[in-house]
């Protein structure tokens, strides 16, 4: 799953990022990465029992972690470019996917 690789992604990176703006947005992926990848797993799970208003709940909720990830290169300080950004993006490619599938299956 992209979540996953992501966050092996994070892991492999984080010395490049220094500086302490660096550090803290790399600190802010790998917990979003943490929230995301709990949340689409539970999801998972869930889409599994039929539980579909959950998984469109956490899906939304692990995006809109991704999204942070991708956003916090932007904020409190100096742009920088996101080593993320190509993980960020099938995330949120991902998501629309599921949410395609979760408007099929509920109406």
């Amino acid at each position: 799953m992209q979540v996953d690789d992501a966050t092996t992604h994070i892991d492999r990176v984080r010395r490049k990022f220094n500086g302490p703006h660096g550090r803290r947005r790399i600190e802010v992926c790998k917990t979003n990465y943490g929230i995301a990848s709990a949340r689409f797993h539970t999801a998972w799970e869930l889409g599994l029992q039929k539980s579909f208003w959950d998984v469109e709940k956490l899906a939304r909720i692990g995006t809109n972690a991704v999204i942070d990830c991708e956003n916090v290169w932007r904020r409190d300080g100096p742009i920088q470019t996101s080593p993320l950004t190509f993980y960020n993006m099938n995330v949120f490619k991902l998501s629309g996917i599921i949410l395609l599938i979760f408007n099929k299956l509920v109406t």
